[in-house]
């Protein structure tokens, strides 16, 4: 068991169904000819999320530490936090060949750069790097994950039915941030439809509001995680190819969610703090899920490359990708077989992408499309039907899984 199921980025040797060393060697090959993965991130954004005039935070996080203080703490001790520095500051001179490489001169003003490495947003002021009113004003930041604020914040930002039936969106002392007519009316409907509710219908009418507003909440698992493989896999040839940035990095989902990136402090005690980390069952899903997004991301990378004809050569960004997909495929199908089949999502990837186990260079171009369509609706089939598989075989691996960094108050 403990060889079947390997780190995002490894696989298990089709011979032996070992990691064996004979992959490991070529694997280590590759990375050295390559140039090293571990020095960037990717430049992946939905836009509609993230639309910089629904950013509401700026670089210290203010709107969202009036409730959610130790959250914005652990953020403020995260790689994320210092992504924006990162680039301003340069060590090493790396960004600034990247850029001159890519011909455009300054990485913080450049919308490429933005979409993974800073939270862009529009004011009426100028900004510092933009001189525009449009720029970064932070790293990898709340509204990176969770979405743009601005019209959902003003419904999520209530603890209790009784706070929210006592809001009133025309009072600017109740709120700092500028409610569109729009999102004024709809508050002011759906707190008519409350009245002489329950808490349970509050939370769950909120939930469904702020979800059709463009929040990404902790429980929507699929939109979550797929955000961080959207930025871990680069999908921009152009940088890869005429650049040293890296294809991608190695990723395991638990070990950053149970590390640096764990914020789990609600109905914390504000005096004691206590992090907590996610049920084992939580584990076991973000596990599967996690493995299926690598794949999902590096195939909607590879779309986009273009796939050598006749006796071209292969660009860096092709091979980089061509490989992930390999990696990923043997991942899945080793979790399958650990699982003995069982879980029917799963089993039916196994199936659909067995043959480019066997023969990864077979892989075409027309294909990509339905592969990526049937990754993302099993893997939402899959995380929605979790609980109801056995998915104990998994936590000798999961046990294994260091954290990346350490989780702010963690137990």
């Amino acid at each position: 068991m403990s060889h079947l199921l390997l780190q995002a980025g490894w696989r298990y040797c089709g011979y032996c169904k070992r990691l064996g060393d004979c992959y490991m060697i070529i694997r280590r090959l590759m990375i050295a000819l390559a140039i090293s993965l571990s020095t960037g991130i990717s430049l992946y954004a939905d836009g509609s999320r993230r639309d910089p005039a629904k950013i509401i935070n700026d670089r210290d996080g203010a709107s969202c530490s009036q409730c959610h203080k130790f959250e914005v703490q652990s953020w403020q001790a995260s790689h994320h936090f210092g992504s924006l520095k990162s680039l301003t500051e340069d060590e090493g001179g790396k960004v600034k060949e990247i850029v001159t490489k890519l011909g455009f001169g300054n990485a913080v003003s450049n919308v490429t750069c933005a979409q993974c490495h800073f939270t862009t947003k529009t004011t009426a002021q100028s900004n510092e790097f933009t001189k525009t009113p449009t720029g970064p004003v932070m790293g990898v930041s709340c509204e990176s994950c969770h979405g743009a604020a601005k019209e959902w914040h003003s419904l999520h930002s209530h603890q209790t039915l009784k706070d929210f039936l006592e809001f009133d969106p025309n009072k600017k002392a109740q709120t700092d941030i500028v409610i569109s007519d729009d999102i004024k009316k709809l508050i002011s409907s759906l707190q008519e439809r409350l009245k002489g509710k329950t808490e349970n219908d509050f939370e769950i009418a909120i939930a469904a509001e702020t979800r059709q507003l463009g929040m990404i909440r902790p429980q929507d698992t699929y939109e979550l995680i797929n955000n961080c493989y959207g930025c871990h896999t680069v999908p921009n040839p152009e940088l890869v190819n005429k650049t040293e940035h890296a294809a991608g990095s190695e990723f395991e989902i638990i070990a950053w969610l149970n590390g640096e990136i764990r914020h789990s402090f609600r109905g914390t005690n504000w005096d004691e703090p206590s992090n907590r980390e996610f049920t084992q069952e939580k584990k076991r899903e973000l596990f599967v899920a996690g493995r299926i997004l690598y794949v999902e991301h590096a195939l909607r990378a590879i779309a986009m490359a273009a796939f050598p004809k006749g006796d071209e050569e292969p660009t860096r960004y092709f091979e980089e990708m061509q490989f992930r997909v390999a990696d990923g495929i043997g991942n899945m199908l080793a979790l399958d077989e650990a699982l003995e089949g069982q879980v029917k999502e799963l089993k039916d990837l196994a199936a659909l992408l067995a043959e480019l186990d066997d023969d990864i260079e077979s892989l075409t171009k027309d294909q990509v499309p339905k592969l990526v369509s049937a990754l993302e609706k099993a893997n939402r089939a899959f995380i929605k039907a979790a609980e109801s598989y056995d998915l104990t075989v998994l936590d000798e691996e999961i046990v294994d899984i260091e954290p990346v960094g350490d989780a702010l108050f963690g137990k």
